[in-house]
């Protein structure tokens, strides 16, 4: 990423705060929204210009304004503007993730190769985030490029490609130790972190097609992001899957999960839903995905959108997992297991199916609009919860809800939800994301009533379905479906 040259430095005298103080703020603030929806591609190409707003906004909250929301409410009104500054001139344009990679179960490893396919940039390097992982070799269109591999990300130098030109950046590698990959004695599955099993931008707002070729054992089942397309035989034991997603998501959601799995399925309509688990008897699976049906055609009606997916996998583990990825969802034992004594702990079935909704097929933009996955997912399995238990069930996500939020309250920090700063810990950042998100759906329910709220919700689902959002995309498809501003209640709220 380039950086300027010289320091920056913007002088602004720090004017006497009066009765003209309240008409300045507004003005600035109605400027902010102005270049904010403006958007055009010069200023997606510009690095001056996002260099150069970066110290304004510096220059705007250390020296002229002394109100700590307003601070808050000034960069986050910028930050939107300069996600998409930043990712126009620091990413290259992937197009699709290949990833090759062979699962040694004998001594819990992989080896193989990401080929990520590009349009070719003027960009002179690319960089990625690694963990785990050794390379080997790199080459661009066949031809070996020198990089640079350290322990936390690989640096490639690029030469000058052809313009309008697809390009293959292919780098090998191998790993015993990647903490992207959680192993047993019968499974294995890949964790919430993507790049640390293979070469990828870990940018929520880059999405691009995914294959994945996987070496495994004979006897195990696999399951992967896609839909499977081919299997072959490849040696003693040994055979090759090929999966496919030809929709681009962000590679978060992206993974596989190789073990021994007692399986049951059922379908609906045509999709079919499968059940795994290393532990659970047939019977015990039917039992706890009982319902699943039932979630289902609750989200479509709600979203507008159906699931159209070929298989959707639930797969139970004895580790403490809550994981979405596209097309299946990893659910640890202990979570699940309550559901055989009572059927109303089903939250987490719930939860990562809504997921396939809200938070993949629906992705933040950036991490500072992570509430968009995380707090619309919990108030959305509170009201599957209101649907099928009844209000009082309802009632009790939110108090839970607001249990949650609390603690934040009580540390003193209390942000808004799309707060692009450091949280002081994990617990206190899923207060907000989670929690807070959750309980601003439930004030904002009742502040435009049923009908708009549930056609603001479908609005958005169905309008922005594969994309990637910010809170205003959300905020947009409320204010049509209510028939007037929320912009009171968003500020309050979210900025």
């Amino acid at each position: 990423m380039k950086t300027l040259e010289a320091p920056c430095e913007v002088s602004l005298v720090p004017k006497q705060r009066d009765r003209n103080s309240a008409e300045s703020e507004s003005l600035i603030l109605r400027t902010i929204f102005r270049i904010h929806y403006f958007r055009c591609a010069e200023l997606r190409e510009t690095w001056f210009l996002r260099e150069l707003v970066q110290c304004v906004i510096d220059a705007l909250v250390m020296r002229f304004f002394r109100s700590f929301k307003f601070k808050v409410a000034i960069s986050t009104l910028f930050s939107a503007l300069l996600v998409d500054l930043a990712i126009a001139n620091s990413s290259l344009d992937i197009k699709k993730y290949q990833v090759r990679l062979e699962v040694n179960f004998v001594n819990k490893s992989i080896a193989g190769s990401t080929t990520i396919k590009f349009n070719s940039s003027n960009k002179n390097a690319a960089e990625f985030p690694l963990s785990g992982l050794l390379i080997e070799s790199v080459f661009l269109n066949g031809k070996s490029v020198l990089f640079e591999a350290t322990a936390k990300n690989i640096k490639i130098e690029l030469p000058k490609l052809k313009r309008a030109s697809l390009n293959d950046l292919t780098i090998n590698y191998r790993s015993t130790s990647t903490p992207g990959l959680v192993w047993s004695e019968k499974y294995v599955y890949t964790n919430f972190e993507p790049c640390t099993w293979m070469i990828c931008s870990p940018d929520p707002a880059l999405r691009a097609q995914f294959e994945l070729e996987l070496k495994v054992p004979n006897e195990m089942k696999s399951v992967a992001s896609g839909t499977l397309k081919s299997t072959s035989a490849v040696g003693n034991k040994i055979r090759k899957e090929t999966w496919f997603e030809p929709s681009k998501f962000s590679s978060y959601l992206y993974g596989f999960a190789v073990g021994l799995f007692t399986i049951e399925s059922e379908s609906v309509r045509s999709t079919t839903l499968e059940y795994l688990s290393a532990t659970d008897t047939s019977n015990e699976l039917k039992r706890k995905f009982s319902d699943t049906k039932r979630v289902i055609s609750f989200f479509e009606t709600k979203s507008g959108v159906p699931l159209t997916f070929k298989k959707y996998t639930q797969i139970i583990v004895n580790e403490d997992e809550a994981q979405e990825k596209h097309a299946f969802s990893i659910l640890g034992k202990r979570f699940i297991d309550p559901i055989l004594q009572d059927p109303t702990e089903d939250w987490i079935i719930v939860h990562e199916l809504a997921h396939q909704w809200w938070g993949n097929m629906i992705t933040c933009k950036s991490w500072d609009h992570f509430w968009l996955n995380e707090g619309i997912v919990v108030f959305m399995t509170a009201a599957y919860k209101q649907n099928r238990w009844g209000q009082a069930a309802y009632d009790r996500e939110m108090e839970l809800a607001l249990q949650r939020y609390q603690r934040a309250i009580d540390a003193k920090f209390d942000v808004p939800l799309t707060y692009a700063g450091d949280y002081p810990s994990l617990g206190i950042k899923r207060a907000i994301t989670y929690s807070k998100g959750a309980l601003f759906l439930d004030t904002l329910r009742k502040e435009v009533g049923e009908k708009a709220f549930w056609g603001g919700v479908k609005k958005y689902t169905q309008e922005n379905k594969f994309k990637s959002v910010v809170s205003q995309d959300f905020q947009k498809a409320m204010e049509i479906a209510a028939g007037k501003s929320l912009s009171e209640i968003f500020r309050k709220w979210v900025y």
